[in-house]
């Protein structure tokens, strides 16, 4: 193990001896040999001692502890400077930027989509009597990936209405497949 990464809230983290303990809402969970771990990741709930953050530096062990909600509040502790803190460390911010967010979310509502359309496609060479209704919905899908690849897309909510507005075309097609008991 060379990762121990802690996110439960009312987690605590001691040392006896050579080793590190967890402990959740007062009870022992787990305990890893400080000598195995290159760097300990916690979020802000976590409650250390200035002792653990003395055996946690003197064994040149990194600490970051990550807070998702005050990213300005995110702190790191250097053990070795090999730079992966560093490195996590943009990543995580990174991730709270919103272009990368939207980037990110752009990409996986259009594959979300696309595999949809390709579910009706398949749908449509197996069920011919349904080619009106299935057909309508692949345009609307398609028109939903093409609106997709336009870079002007910027925001969270549009995007959420574009993913929207394609799900509800694909479910009004993709439960006409089931006998009209199911729907």
């Amino acid at each position: 193990m060379k990762t121990l990464i802690i996110d439960k809230d009312h987690s605590e983290l001691h040392y006896q001896g050579s080793n590190l303990t967890v402990y959740c809402a007062g009870k022992r969970v787990s305990t890893v040999p400080i000598r195995q771990l290159e760097r300990v990741i916690v979020s802000p709930h976590v409650t250390i001692t200035a002792g653990v953050l003395g055996v946690i530096a003197e064994q040149h062990v990194s600490l970051m502890v990550l807070n998702a909600r005050l990213p300005q509040r995110t702190a790191t502790l250097a053990g070795h400077h090999s730079g992966d803190n560093q490195r996590r460390l943009w990543q995580y911010q990174l991730s709270l930027r919103h272009p990368f967010c939207v980037q990110v979310a752009t990409r996986l509502v259009t594959l979300k989509i696309e595999r949809q359309r390709a579910v009706l496609q398949n749908a449509l060479q197996k069920r011919p009597e349904l080619r009106r209704v299935l057909t309508k919905a692949i345009k609307q899908l398609d028109a939903s990936i093409t609106t997709l690849a336009d870079p002007v897309i910027n925001d969270l909510a549009v995007l959420n209405g574009l993913e929207g507005a394609a799900a509800a075309a694909y479910f009004q097609a993709y439960t006409q497949l089931f006998c009209a008991g199911l729907h």
